[in-house]
């Protein structure tokens, strides 16, 4: 998944908070995202296919 798609995906969900990438929880398989001000509400972007 290329960074344009992930951030089409992020202004989708993003409604007053933004989501920050967590490099804890992130890997090669997956990219996980959490809100500031929430630290429990992720978001984790997964490619499935080509």
């Amino acid at each position: 998944m290329n960074k344009k798609q992930e951030q089409q995906i992020l202004d989708y969900y993003s409604t007053t908070d933004k989501y920050i990438r967590s490099k804890t929880h992130s890997n090669a398989h997956q990219t996980v995202f959490t809100k500031e001000s929430d630290k429990y509400q992720w978001l984790v972007l997964e490619q499935k296919s080509q």
